[in-house]
C-alpha cells in the first residue's frame, strides 16, 4: 500500500487510520465485528496509536477489503485474519502501511499483540502455497490470468429496493448482464481488449444459454449498519435455493440497492483484494459498467489509478488518473501500461514490453491496438531511489479509447508504480512534442521529438547520480532460543542511477543480542538497479535484540554524498516454555476418537505454534486446532490420551490432564 498523504481532499489516506481507530475501540471494548458499521469507523478521528495488548500467534487465512466511494474521492481498505484453529475473526492494524503481497485467500502467520477482536501486526508471514496468485510481489510481471467465471446476484433488503416499482424496474437481471456481458462496450468486452484476448469474463458458465446473472432476491435484512457481509451470506443462500452452483464460479458479484438507498455504508463499490477459493465484490451503483470493471480489478489485485504532477511521490487524486478503469471516470477507456503490465498482458507478446536501460532514441505504438512485435507500447524505466518505475506509453483516441481526454492523447504518457503487486498507480503528465520529462535525482531525462496517429518518437538519456544502497533483512522479527544460531537473509539493492557503472560494496554485520555476528559475502559487485543477496549468521544469542547490516560504497563515485546503507532486523529470545493445554476431553465417532481442548499460552512471546497429541505415552500426531481425531487405534481397546503446546521457538510444554476411553469393538477390528 501507497503510504503517502493526497494534497486534494484526503488529508491522510483512510486504511491507516482506519485500523487504527478500529484497535482504539477494541481498547474501550467498543469492538466493531466484520459486518460493522463502516460509515461510523470513517467518520471517527484519528486518534493516537494503540499500544499494549497480550502477545499473540495466530495461523489463519486472511481477507482483503477494498471499498470505494468515487464522489467522495476517497477509499478504505480492511484486513481481517479467520484462526484456523478457533475459526475467531481478528481485524488487523499495522505500524506502517502493510506490504503489497497481502490478498484475500492467503493462509499466513500473525505475530503481533492483540486486544480483543483486534489484533496489532508485527510480522505477517504466508505459509507455502497458500491463496490464489494473481500478482506477484517482486518486480516480474505477472503470468497471464485466463477466463474468469462469475455469478452476479441481484439483491433487494427489507428497507431498500433495486427497483421500487417492479412494472417500471430498470435494474433487471437483463440489464445487469447488459452492463457486464453483452453491450458493445461491457465490462467482459474492456477486459477482453485491453488483454489483447488474454482474460476475459465467462458469460454463461452453467450452460443454461442465459448469462449468470440472478435474482433479485429478497432477503430477510435492512439496510442500518452496512452488514456487506451478512447481505452476502444470505444472497448465496438465496442463490443455492434457487439452484445456483457456487462451487463453479471464481467470483461473486452482489449487485445493491443504488447507494444514496446505503447511508451507512459510504461506497458505491466494495471487493476483496485478490481471490482464495473466490472472492467477492458488492456493487451499490449498478448504473455504472465501469463500477463492476473497478471492483472486479480490485479482485485481480489492482489498486487505483492516482495522479502525481509534482512527481514527489505524494498523491493528490488517489482517482484522479481517468485513462484507467481503476480510476474514477464513467467513459470506457483501456487500462493504463502500468496496470496492463502487472497483469502480464504486454508480455506476452514480442516486443510490446521494453525494459530501457540505456541512452537512445524509442518509438512507442499506441496502448490498446494489437501488438504487431514492430514497435513496444510500453518502455519501463527503472527508479533507483524511491524502488519503483517510471512506465511510458502512448495513447490514440481510437477503438475503446475513443473518449479519452487530449491530456493523455497528445503524446508520450508518463506513470510511476512499483511494478508489481497492489499499489497504486500514478499518472504524472503527458508529452507535447518538444517537451520533456527530467528526474535530475536518478539523471533521467525523456522528451518527445514527433507523434502521430500510430508512433511517438521520444529520447531516453541517463546520467551519473549516485545513491545510497537499500537494504532489507528478513525475516524482520524472528524467534530464538537463547545460546541458538540464526540465520537471516539480506538484499541489497543498487539505487545509483542507469548512467553509472557497476558499484563494489563492502558489507558488515553487528549486533546488540550477545555472541558473534557474520555476514557472507563480506563485498560484491551490484549493477545499477540491480540487487545482490547476503546471508548473516548470528551465534551464541544470548538475550534480545537488533541485528544491522552496514553497506558500503567504497568506489568514491560522489565524495561528498554518504553512500552507506544499513539494514536492521529484531532477535527476539523466548526462554520459556508454553502452558499446557486444558480441558482435555474424548468422544467416540464414527472414525474413531476424536479429542478437544482449551488453548493454551505462551508467556515467552514466540506463540502457541502447534500441538502435539500422546496416546498412552507415545506421540501419534500435531495439529493447529484446538480438536485431533484418532482414526489409527484398535477396536475394543483402552486408551489414554494427553495433548501438549509447542510455541514457536520450539519448547514444549508439560502434558494437559489425561482422557481414558475404550473403543467400541467391531468385527472388522477397527475402532467405530
Amino acid at each position: 500500500m501507497n503510504t503517502s498523504t493526497t494534497r486534494s481532499r484526503l488529508v491522510n489516506l483512510v486504511p491507516k487510520s482506519l485500523l487504527i481507530c478500529t484497535l482504539m475501540l477494541a481498547a474501550t471494548g467498543q469492538v466493531f465485528a466484520h459486518d460493522g458499521d463502516m460509515q461510523t469507523l470513517l467518520s471517527r478521528p484519528q486518534p493516537a496509536p494503540f499500544v499494549g495488548g497480550q502477545p499473540i500467534m495466530v495461523q489463519g487465512e486472511l481477507e482483503v477489503l477494498h471499498g470505494d466511494d468515487f464522489t467522495g474521492s476517497r477509499s478504505f481498505v480492511r484486513y481481517f485474519v479467520r484462526n484456523f484453529a478457533t475459526h475467531q475473526l481478528f481485524e488487523l492494524g499495522f505500524d506502517e502501511e502493510p506490504g503489497r503481497d497481502l490478498l484475500s485467500g492467503q493462509k499466513v502467520v500473525i505475530r503481533g499483540r492483540a486486544m480483543g477482536s483486534v489484533i496489532w501486526a508485527k510480522d505477517v508471514v504466508s505459509l507455502a502455497g497458500s491463496g490464489e496468485t494473481a500478482q506477484g510481489s517482486g518486480t516480474a510481471a505477472a503470468p497471464v490470468l485466463t477466463e474468469r467465471k462469475a455469478l452476479t446476484i441481484l439483491v433487494n433488503l427489507t428497507d431498500a429496493t433495486l427497483c421500487a416499482d417492479p412494472n417500471t424496474c430498470t435494474y433487471t437481471t437483463g440489464y445487469v448482464a447488459d452492463k457486464l456481458y453483452t453491450a458493445t462496450q461491457s465490462m467482459r468486452a474492456l477486459y477482453l481488449n485491453s488483454s489483447y484476448g488474454q482474460l476475459g469474463f465467462k458469460a454463461d458458465t452453467n450452460g443454461d444459454q442465459q448469462p449468470d446473472v440472478i435474482g433479485p432476491f429478497q432477503i430477510g435484512l435492512s439496510r442500518i449498519g452496512c452488514n456487506y457481509s451478512s447481505w452476502a451470506s444470505a444472497a448465496d443462500s438465496a442463490a443455492q435455493a434457487a439452484g445456483a452452483d457456487l462451487s463453479l464460479y471464481q467470483h461473486r458479484i452482489y449487485v445493491l440497492p443504488p447507494y444514496s438507498q446505503l447511508p451507512d455504508c459510504g461506497w458505491a463499490g466494495l471487493a476483496n483484494v485478490g481471490c482464495g477459493t473466490y472472492c467477492r465484490s458488492w456493487i451499490a451503483e449498478p448504473e455504472s459498467m465501469m463500477v463492476y470493471a473497478h471492483e472486479l480489478g480490485h479482485n485481480l489485485n489492482m489498486a487505483h489509478a492516482g495522479t502525481d504532477p509534482e512527481n514527489d511521490g505524494v498523491m493528490n487524486d488517489e482517482y484522479g488518473d481517468s485513462s484507467d478503469p481503476m480510476g474514477s471516470s464513467r467513459l470506457v477507456h483501456n487500462f493504463n501500461g502500468a496496470h496492463s503490465h502487472q497483469l502480464g498482458w504486454l508480455s506476452a507478446f514480442t516486443n510490446a514490453y521494453q525494459s530501457v536501460t540505456t541512452s537512445g532514441t524509442y518509438n512507442l505504438a499506441p496502448l490498446g491496438t494489437p501488438p504487431d512485435g514492430s514497435l513496444p507500447q510500453a518502455l519501463r524505466i527503472a527508479k533507483p531511489d524511491s524502488g519503483d518505475y517510471y512506465y511510458l506509453t502512448y495513447r490514440q483516441p481510437t477503438g475503446f479509447d475513443s473518449s479519452l481526454p487530449s491530456t493523455y492523447t497528445r503524446g508520450v504518457n508518463i506513470h510511476r508504480y512499483k511494478g508489481s503487486g497492489y499499489d497504486y498507480t500514478k499518472f504524472i503528465n503527458s508529452l507535447p512534442d518538444g517537451g520533456f520529462f527530467s528526474d535530475p535525482a536518478n539523471g533521467i531525462t525523456v522528451s518527445q521529438t514527433t507523434h502521430g496517429t500510430s508512433s511517438a518518437l521520444i529520447q531516453v538519456s541517463f546520467g551519473c547520480v549516485a545513491q545510497s544502497p537499500s537494504v532489507a533483512i528478513t525475516p524482520t522479527t524472528i524467534w530464538v532460543k537463547p545460546g541458538s544460531t540464526t540465520a537471516l537473509s539480506a538484499q541489497i539493492t543498487n539505487r545509483d542511477a542507469a548512467g553509472c557503472s557497476a558499484t563494489t560494496f563492502q558489507l558488515s554485520a553487528s549486533h546488540t543480542t550477545g555472541g558473534t555476528s557474520a555476514v557472507t559475502p563480506a563485498s560484491t559487485s551490484v549493477a545499477p538497479g540491480q540487487g545482490t543477496s547476503a546471508s548473516i549468521t548470528v551465534a551464541g544469542i544470548s538475550s534480545s535484540g537488533t541485528v544491522t547490516l552496514t553497506v558500503k560504497d567504497n568506489d568514491g563515485v560522489d565524495p561528498s554524498h554518504s553512500l552507506d546503507g544499513q539494514g536492521t532486523a529484531q532477535i527476539a529470545v523466548d526462554g520459556t516454555a508454553p502452558s499446557a493445554p486444558t480441558n482435555l476431553s474424548s468422544a467416540l465417532v464414527t472414525k474413531g476418537v476424536k479429542l478437544t481442548w482449551s488453548s493454551a499460552s505462551d508467556s515467552g512471546g514466540s506463540g502457541v505454534a502447534t500441538y502435539y497429541v500422546y496416546r498412552n505415552g507415545a506421540k501419534i500426531g500435531a495439529t493447529t486446532s484446538l480438536s485431533y481425531t484418532d482414526s489409527t487405534g484398535t477396536s475394543g481397546t483402552t486408551y489414554t490420551y494427553t495433548v501438549t503446546s509447542v510455541d514457536g521457538v520450539g519448547y514444549e510444554s508439560g502434558n494437559s490432564n489425561s482422557t481414558t476411553i475404550t473403543t467400541k469393538s467391531s468385527k472388522g477390528g477397527k475402532p467405530r
